[in-house]
């Protein structure tokens, strides 16, 4: 006859060892992502960011070293092609509720496009139309999106692929908090 306390401890055992499993996938997709984001990165600028001033597709000026100076400014490199940008759009939308973000939409069309496109998501973030890519080759961005948090007219974050709303208002704050 089975003791169930032999049965328990058992289910325990598996459940531990589920969860030490689980644990060790999460930290190794953590640092594949990092490694990965760090590479991709390797061309940012590291000192002060020359002259940043582009024009959003509503004829706004936008001075972003400026407005690095009052807080962070979040630079959102997207495309309306773009699968993953479908899925962070939404955060980067919540987002500029909290912090300064110049979207920069390559090769998405033209500003009448990029309005349209905006409205039927009912998008109200800055867009600048980098249809020719410029903007974004200075930039060497190979994927999409990409995301660069500046502060004080210096990068002080940056990430890619998918990014979640809570992730990208918690590396806001703390990039805030640190410079």
């Amino acid at each position: 006859m089975s003791n169930p306390q032999d049965k328990h401890s058992s289910q325990l055992s598996r459940v531990f060892s589920w969860l030490k499993s689980a644990a060790l996938y999460l930290a190794l997709f953590i640092i594949v992502f990092q490694l990965l984001d760090f590479w991709r990165a390797r061309d940012l600028p590291k000192e002060a960011l020359p002259e940043l001033r582009y024009q959003s597709i509503d004829g706004a000026s936008l001075d972003v070293n400026a407005m690095s100076q009052e807080s962070i400014t979040v630079l959102y490199f997207w495309a309306t092609w773009c699968g993953y940008c479908k899925v962070t759009s939404p955060a980067i939308e919540r987002l500029a509720k909290d912090v300064n973000v110049v979207s920069i939409a390559m090769a998405s069309g033209s500003d009448e496009d990029l309005k349209r496109y905006q409205a039927k998501r009912d998008y109200s973030f800055v867009v600048v139309n980098d249809d020719s890519q410029a903007i974004s080759q200075s930039w060497k961005v190979g994927v999409t999106p990409f995301i660069v948090m500046i502060k004080n007219g210096e990068v002080v974050e940056y990430t890619s692929g998918l990014s979640s709303y809570p992730g990208l208002w918690l590396r806001a704050k703390w990039a805030d908090f640190r410079y």
